[in-house]
């Protein structure tokens, strides 16, 4: 069944969300950051937690479902952008699986293009030099 890339998830979705991302578990924090979740609540998390990542990323995704944190709706679109920058694989997989589409952010793609400009334009006069 496809739904609207903005559908609102709510904390009934919990195991769902959890299988899509418990592989991730080691990145949970980072995860956490990118679905706007304050580092308190994290820190928080990762005090009651201190070994344990996957009862952090599932306790994590709870808050995020219950809207806790209030900065950002739950939805398959807004996972798959957090998922972006920390393993894109996953974020495709989540995507196709619930007709996600254009959820990378134009930031996100621009960000590596200007890392190269930068490096190019450090060695260009050093290359120019060569030739």
């Amino acid at each position: 069944m496809a739904v609207a890339d903005d559908e609102c998830l709510g904390i009934n979705k919990l195991c769902e969300v959890y299988q899509e991302a418990k592989h991730c578990s080691a990145k949970w924090e980072e995860i956490g950051l990118n679905l706007e979740i304050p580092i308190y609540t994290l820190d928080i998390i990762k005090k009651n937690n201190p070994v344990d990542c996957e009862s952090c990323m599932y306790q994590m995704l709870a808050k995020w479902l219950k809207k806790q944190n209030e900065q950002a709706n739950p939805s398959w679109k807004s996972l798959c952008q957090a998922f972006y920058s920390v393993d894109r694989d996953t974020a495709d997989q989540i995507a196709k699986k619930h007709h996600i589409t254009n959820y990378i952010k134009p930031e996100d793609i621009t960000k590596p293009i200007l890392k190269w400009i930068d490096v190019i334009s450090h060695y260009q006069p050093t290359v120019c030099k060569i030739l």
